[in-house]
Parts: structure tokens; sequence; C-alpha cells
């Protein structure tokens, strides 16, 4: 997993969009090499590389191929300072242009409201 880390992070540093999988090395991933990134270092807790990815471009709700969020997959790899990261990101707007906290105003969700608050959620 390293090898494959470290060249997903050479394809963000150069700039690359996407980064298949070579021919004959498993199925094509067509997701934005930000988002490879996000997912790799979720996976391996390497919360320097999942902030990079971030500023890079990764959305925060980034999903493998799964559905898994890169804050599911940081909890299943016990990646706990990955897991921070992601929380202290909890104002960062989804795909759909909305934050959690937002979305959870929005259709009054209190309970779900205050939780974002407690993890320093802008409003």
């Amino acid at each position: 997993m390293r090898t494959r880390l470290a060249a997903i992070v050479a394809c963000l540093a150069a700039g690359w969009a996407t980064a298949a999988a070579p021919q004959g090395q498993g199925a094509a991933d067509e997701r934005p090499v930000a988002e490879q990134a996000l997912l790799q270092a979720a996976e391996a807790d390497r919360a320097d590389i999942a902030a990079y990815a971030l500023e890079k471009g990764a959305p925060v709700d980034s999903a493998d191929r799964r559905g898994n969020t890169a804050l599911a997959v940081a909890a299943k790899a016990g990646a706990e300072s990955v897991a921070k990261l992601l929380l202290s990101r909890v104002d960062a707007p989804a795909r759909d242009g909305w934050t959690a906290l937002e979305a959870a105003a929005m259709i009054g969700d209190e309970a779900i409201v205050a939780l974002l608050r407690a993890h320093s959620a802008k409003e």
C-alpha cells in the first residue's frame, strides 16, 4: 500500500486530475487523484497526506467504490489522526455545496446540530 500511496501523492503533486491503475493491476480507479490520495491516507493514518489531499481539492465527503467515506475508512483502520483531521473539517461543504451543519439546521435536527457544534462546525 505504501507504494500505491506514494504513487498517488506523486500524481497529486504533479497536478494530474486522474490516475488509473496500470493495465492488469486491478480495476481502473477513475476518481480524481485528490480523492484517491485522501482515501489512501485515511487507510494508512497519514494525516499529513490527508491534509494535502484536502488542500488540493479532495471533498471531505470523498468515498471509495463501496461508498465508505474517508472518515469511515479512517475509523475502520484505527486512523485517529486522520479521523481528527476530518472531524475538524465538518464545516467544509459537501459536493452539493451545503455544510453538514447547514443541512442539519435546514431539516431541524437539533441533536445533529448540537453534535456538529461540539466539533466546532461553523455556521
